[in-house]
């Protein structure tokens, strides 16, 4: 069953994650957001934010790799005391609805709040591009299939 805005307070309600209050007063907010799967981003009324992604269709093997290989960055990420602060945290992942919620961190969008020049934007890319080369190197052995 896929997630809908509609749906996603119930989903969010069962983890623990929103309050029934919350849901009756209104005290949460949700968009969705574009990208390659359905992408939604959360707010509850005490601040808390999620980030909620789910692979579709459902049914699609790549897309759901991806949700999958993503989680497992994540864990990797928060089992390593130099990529902790930098990850976001993985609240839940349910395998078989390809359903993942993790922390929501917001900042800064180099290119759309035009904080950097072209050159230092590119600086900044080549540092980001060698360190997921270290970490996809790291990672590969728990992300390759063996069968």
């Amino acid at each position: 069953m896929l997630v809908t805005r509609h749906t996603l307070a119930h989903e969010l309600t069962a983890l623990n994650l929103l309050t029934r209050a919350a849901i009756v007063d209104g005290g949460f907010r949700v968009q969705e957001q574009i990208g390659r799967h359905r992408v939604f981003t959360v707010t509850s009324g005490d601040g808390a934010r999620y980030l909620v992604k789910q692979a579709t269709p459902a049914n699609d093997t790549w897309k759901r790799r991806t949700i999958s290989s993503e989680a497992k960055c994540l864990r990797f990420a928060a089992d390593d005391a130099d990529l902790r602060p930098h990850v976001p945290a993985l609240i839940h992942l349910n395998e078989d609805r390809q359903l993942l919620i993790q922390e929501f961190i917001d900042g800064p969008n180099l290119y759309r709040d035009g904080i950097m020049d072209p050159a230092s934007r590119q600086k900044i890319a080549a540092e980001i591009g060698e360190t997921l080369a270290t970490v996809h190197h790291r990672m590969l052995p728990m992300v390759t299939d063996h069968g």
